[in-house]
Formats: structure tokens, C-alpha cells, sequence
């Protein structure tokens, strides 16, 4: 028996083994071939997202009527953005997928007291200021540890002049597509770029090198949770630690953690792991 994922060679005759426990994973996405098949996996895993964020806004909502909590959406998306959640969908598929407790939820909002009105002082922009700029100096230095080397027909072009776009900084694993320059570089981009919009190509897996990747992890703020974090990405993950920034505030956690991965698949490894670890509510990795 061999995995999913083993590659097929002409005249090899196989057997598939079915099963209705069995769904289509996002990790599916590392080695089908075909763009229908991409399509169908893709669909089937933000059918699955959309999904959880539905039972997630409906235990929310149960839960607050229960509780007695009255709250607009307006509100409940600033409450979202103080437990450092992106936005409604994310903290409501987190409920859904049982990481994220909804009484937690109640019991910010509550702690929080009245709400509403243009009245209040808000620190949004000063944290969106202080993440844009923790994010910029990630770029640069995952620009400056990522040194040209992509791989084209299985072999390592360490001579071709390449440049990892630092608006999306795409590492080896994610889809991207690159386009040659007037200066005769290749721009390589990460397919969901907003800023290129140029031809598609491929690049392969690529050997031997390190990136610098960067997480958000956000959680509960506990004794130990740094110790733990730390020994599970050094220890059970076998894992270089470039930096870790920790920030704590009314009990709720935050850090960055800035990682040598060789990939997309060492990075998606990482990301599962923490999850697991206790007080922890969400891990995501540091985008714009």
C-alpha cells in the first residue's frame, strides 16, 4: 500500500481503496496534477470552512442569548479585532471548529462593557501601524535569507537571477507563477498576489535552501505557554528559531515567531503542532 500522493509511472497498474470516512485535505493541494482536480480540492475545503464558520456564528448566537448579550456586528467585529482575530469569519470558524470557546467570546464582550459610538478612543490604528511595520521587517529579512535558487527540469539554476517578490514572499511549496523583467530578473509571486498579474509559470520544489517564514499566535496568556511553544518547534519539530516576540495583554497572548522552514509543508507541520498546544486559539501566518 502506498500513499495518495506517490507519483504514477507508465504501465503501473493500481488499486484505489475507498472509504466514506475519507474527505479531500488541504495538503491534497501539494501534489494533484490536474486543474480540475485543483479546482474540486480547493472547492471542497472552502465548502468546509464556510461551513464551520456557520456553526461557529450559530453556537455564537446561542450562546449569547442565553447569556443575555445583545451586540451588533459592527461591535462584535471590534470585539473580534481585540482578541486579535483578522476578522468575523476567522473567529467564527474557530468557534466552529471547537478552538475558540464562545463563552470566551461572552465574556470579552461583557468585560468590555457598553459599546457604540464614534465617541470612544480606539487603538486600531496604532496596532494596525505597529503590524504593518512588524510585517515589513519580515519581508526584509526573509529577503535577505532566501538566496536565488530555483530549480527548473530537476536541476538546481543557482546562476539565473531571481528575485522573491517581498509583496507576498513566496516560499518553496506555495503556488506561484514568476515573469522576467526588463532587467532580465524573474520576479517570482505568489499566485494570490495582488500585484503582479503577469504570465503563469511553474517553479518546482527547491533543495537545500532555508526561508524564513513568520507566524501570529494568538491565545489565552498562561504560565509556560512561551516555554512550551519553543520546546515543541525546537524539540518535537526539530525547527530553528530566528525570533519571538511576545506581547500580552488583559490575560490575551500574541506573538510572532520568525522560523527557518524549507517549505510549505514544513511550515503547514508547525502551524498543525501549535495549534495543539494548550491555551492556544489560532496560529496564522503573517500576511499583509
Amino acid at each position: 500500500m502506498v500513499p495518495l500522493s506517490q507519483e504514477l509511472k507508465s504501465g503501473d497498474q493500481v488499486e484505489i481503496i475507498t472509504s466514506k470516512k475519507q474527505s479531500p485535505s488541504e495538503d491534497w493541494m501539494n501534489f494533484v496534477v490536474t486543474h480540475k482536480a485543483r479546482s474540486r480540492v480547493r472547492h471542497w475545503v472552502n465548502r468546509e470552512r464556510r461551513e464551520a464558520a456557520e456553526l461557529g456564528r450559530e453556537a455564537w448566537e446561542k450562546k449569547a442569548k442565553r447569556a443575555d448579550v445583545e451586540i451588533s456586528d459592527q461591535d462584535l467585529q471590534q470585539a473580534a479585532h481585540e482578541l486579535k482575530f483578522p476578522d468575523l469569519q476567522q473567529m467564527f470558524y474557530e468557534i466552529g471548529s471547537g478552538l475558540f470557546e464562545p463563552q470566551e467570546l461572552v465574556d470579552h464582550v461583557r468585560s468590555a462593557g457598553p459599546r457604540g459610538g464614534d465617541d470612544a478612543p480606539s487603538d486600531d490604528a496604532d496596532d494596525e501601524e505597529a503590524l504593518r511595520l512588524r510585517y515589513e521587517k519580515f519581508l526584509d529579512d526573509a529577503q535577505e535569507t532566501a538566496q536565488p535558487a530555483l530549480e527548473v527540469d530537476g536541476e538546481l539554476q543557482t546562476d539565473l537571477a531571481t528575485k522573491y517578490a517581498n509583496c507576498c514572499n513566496p516560499i518553496p511549496g506555495d503556488e506561484v507563477f514568476g515573469f522576467i523583467s526588463k532587467t532580465g530578473t524573474i520576479n517570482i509571486h505568489r499566485t494570490g498576489c495582488r500585484n503582479a498579474t503577469h504570465l503563469l509559470t511553474t517553479q518546482p520544489d527547491q533543495k537545500d535552501v532555508q526561508f524564513v517564514a513568520a507566524l501570529r499566535v494568538m491565545g489565552k496568556d498562561r504560565q509556560g505557554l512561551v516555554r512550551d511553544l519553543t520546546k515543541v518547534i525546537s524539540n518535537t519539530l526539530d525547527t530553528d528559531i530566528r525570533s519571538i516576540t511576545v506581547d500580552t495583554d488583559d490575560g490575551i497572548f500574541e506573538c510572532t515567531l520568525m522560523l527557518y522552514v524549507t517549505g510549505l509543508d514544513h511550515l503547514r507541520r508547525v502551524i498543525e503542532r501549535l495549534r495543539r498546544v494548550d491555551a492556544v486559539h489560532g496560529v496564522y501566518r503573517f500576511e499583509e
